[in-house]
Formats: C-alpha cells, sequence, structure tokens
C-alpha cells in the first residue's frame, strides 16, 4: 500500500486539484458552445415593380413582368411564376450573386382570363424568397363585325330617313308639270338672251343651284401634338418644326418598359409597342470607333425590325450567341443578331448584358426619338438614315 506523507501528500493533492480544475473548463467551455444557438440568415427580399395587382391586357401581348430582389449575400437566380407553375429563370450574370438583382421577365399573355404572376428569388445562402402575388386580367380583343347594311352619314339639312327611290343628280332640272305645254326649240336657232339697256344697270347674275346650297362646315384644324421633356429641348436642338424631324405625329411615351444592349459596333433598342401587332427592335451602327461610355454620339445607319421572339422559343438561337454566355445575345436581340448577317456584322460582338429599365419614345414626321432613361441618352433617328444622340438633361 502506497502512503504519501507530509509535504509530498501535499504536492500530490494540489496537482490533483488543478488538474480538476482545467478538466471541468473543459467540459463548461464545450457546453457553452453547444447551447450558443445557430445563427439564423434571413431569406432575400423579392417584390414585383411592374405590372401593378389588377393590370389588364389584350391577350396575345408581351407583359414585361419587373421585379427587384436584395439579399447581403447575393442573389443567385429569380423565377417567374404563372398560375403556379415555373416560366421563366433568370440566372445573375455574376457567378457570387448580386445584392440588387433588377430584371425584366416577359410573360405572353396567350389566354384571356385572370393569371396569378409570383417572382421566387434564390439567395447564395440557399434561402428562398416569394413576392406577393400579382393578379393580371387578360382580355380578348373586341372585334367590329360589319352589318349587310352600311350606316350613312347624312348632311343635318338633309331628312334622316331614306327612300328607295334615288336623288336625282345635281346637274339635272327638276321635271316641269305635266299641264304645261313645253314649246320645242329648234336645235339650229340658238336662244339668245334680251338686249340690255346701255342705261340700264347691269343685272345680277342669276343664281346657281350651287349658291343656294349652304357652305358645308369649316374643318377643325389638327390640334399640334406636343413634345415634353426629355424631347422637348432635343427637338428645338434639331430645328423643331422647320427641322430634318419636323412636327410629331404621335403623343410622346415616357413610362414604358424597354429594354437595350450596347455591342462593339452598336446598340439594340426594345420597343415596347403594348397593343401593336408586333414589338419592335431598332438596331444603331457606330461610326468609326467608338468612346468609353456608351459607344458613338452619332451614326450614319440605323434599322428597325418586328420582334418575332416569342416565351416558347430557346432564349439562344444559335451557337455563337450561346458560346457569350450570359452577355447572348438572347431572346430578341439574339434572334435578331443570329439570322442577319447584316446586324451581327455591323454590331460585332455585345460588351454589357441585356438590361430591362424605363424607356420612352416619340414618332416624327420625318423619324423617330428614342429615350434610353437608363444611360441618360435621347436618340433622334432620321428617315432615311442617320442618327444622333443627345442628353436628356
Amino acid at each position: 500500500m502506497l502512503v504519501v506523507k507530509g509535504r509530498a501528500f501535499k504536492k500530490w493533492r494540489l496537482k490533483l486539484l488543478l488538474f480538476g480544475l482545467i478538466f471541468a473548463s473543459i467540459l463548461l467551455f464545450a457546453a457553452c458552445r453547444s447551447s450558443r444557438p445557430t445563427p439564423v440568415v434571413p431569406p432575400p427580399s423579392v417584390a414585383i415593380t411592374s405590372p401593378a395587382n389588377g393590370y389588364t391586357v389584350q391577350a396575345g401581348v408581351d407583359v414585361p413582368v419587373n421585379s427587384t430582389a436584395n439579399d447581403a449575400q447575393g442573389v443567385l437566380k429569380v423565377e417567374l411564376w404563372v398560375d403556379g407553375s415555373l416560366y421563366r429563370v433568370d440566372e445573375s450574370p455574376q457567378p457570387q450573386g448580386q445584392t440588387t438583382f433588377v430584371v425584366t421577365q416577359p410573360w405572353h399573355a396567350a389566354v384571356p382570363g385572370l393569371h396569378t404572376v409570383v417572382v421566387k428569388a434564390y439567395s447564395r445562402s440557399g434561402q428562398v424568397a416569394e413576392s406577393l402575388p400579382v393578379e393580371v386580367d387578360v382580355q380578348t380583343s373586341a372585334v367590329l363585325v360589319p352589318t349587310d347594311t352600311p350606316t350613312l352619314v347624312l348632311p343635318a339639312d338633309t331628312p334622316s330617313a331614306v327612300t328607295d327611290t334615288p336623288r336625282p343628280a345635281t346637274n339635272t332640272p327638276p321635271p316641269l308639270p305635266t299641264d304645261t305645254p313645253v314649246s320645242p326649240t329648234p336645235t339650229d336657232t340658238p336662244t339668245m338672251p334680251p338686249p340690255v339697256p346701255t342705261d340700264s344697270p347691269t343685272p345680277s347674275p342669276e343664281p346657281t343651284a350651287t349658291s343656294t346650297l349652304r357652305p358645308g362646315p369649316t374643318a377643325t384644324p389638327t390640334p399640334v401634338l406636343a413634345v415634353p421633356e426629355p424631347f422637348g429641348h432635343v427637338w428645338a436642338a434639331v430645328g423643331g418644326s422647320s427641322g430634318r424631324l419636323g412636327d410629331p405625329v404621335a403623343g410622346a411615351v415616357l413610362d414604358r418598359w424597354g429594354a437595350d444592349q450596347f455591342f462593339e459596333g452598336g446598340l439594340t433598342y426594345w420597343r415596347n409597342n403594348e397593343f401593336s401587332p408586333a414589338n419592335w427592335i431598332y438596331v444603331l451602327f457606330y461610326g468609326d470607333g467608338t468612346d468609353e461610355s456608351q459607344g458613338e454620339s452619332q451614326g450614319t445607319a440605323w434599322l428597325r425590325f418586328d420582334d418575332l421572339w416569342r416565351e416558347t422559343m430557346p432564349q439562344f438561337s444559335c451557337p455563337e450567341a450561346e458560346a457569350n454566355g450570359d452577355l447572348g445575345p438572347k431572346r430578341g436581340f439574339g434572334k435578331l443578331w443570329c439570322e442577319e448577317t447584316a446586324v451581327r456584322n455591323g454590331l460585332k460582338l455585345p460588351v454589357v448584358v441585356e438590361q430591362g429599365a424605363g424607356a420612352g419614345f416619340q414618332d416624327f414626321e420625318g423619324g423617330t426619338m428614342i429615350w434610353l432613361r437608363r444611360v441618360g441618352y435621347v436618340y433622334v433617328l432620321y428617315e432615311g438614315g442617320g442618327w444622333a444622340r443627345f442628353s436628356d438633361q
């Protein structure tokens, strides 16, 4: 039996006590770590900015669904859901995601009725958020069916009732009464008016048939359409009514959603016509060289095409566009770039991804002005070729 006495026993007991304290501290530290709650990562936030709830649109129109998603860790992708089914996916052009992801996702409203639109955002941390639903009322376009009998618009002094007897021509004299004999006039003897005395005043000429008619209504002059800002100062700079653009032929559109993309040799702009048969894509080609911001301030050529891309088609229309990754070009811009050799050769390669933003336009006698609010420019497109860029301020 081991017996520890005296000072040796005290040292051994002190070491044992110290070892116990260390062991207890380790256990306490481990217990504290295990009881510490795991930090909760908040989900991203996402909201549909347009269209508004209850928005009404005609069937067959592309509706741009605009949304904004935010997340501190980065938003990787955004999904568009229509009536509970996944309709479209747009991924962030940055692999690590974006803290703010603004995207436009066009939806082709083909089926009449009420439709529910929802946008989902996926964060880098694996969280998912869903926007509040937006209802869109898709209505069938009204079709006017002509009747067999057209509606006649009669002058104010003409009876509204129309009989079966045709009206005599204006150059046919009315028939004489049947009880008045008519003396035949020899065809070889002209009828001469009686001589007029020289001292008598010249009689007024007999009124003609047309002089008894009421004068027609005076045409109301067509009101001059306004040219508001940001087009107003640009219109004045290019000569106003006396310039190459001339007067406006349609009102200005200032709150329409559009899209644009810049290339090495020019830019494309998607014009949202809404209820027109087709949306348009403008292609502007630069002159010689480019600057370091958004390309040349003027060019010698531009083209306009119908947007033939639909949501049921692939985003990439050719392998060359797909090889550029997110730059594409995709969708309508990509279809045009892939299928029109002149467009591809003139634009060359894209330098930024397609961007959706609020834009506007106004048509004139001699061309069109388009407004890219996102970049702060108004572009003047002249009929017959040539365009110029101005600041929208």
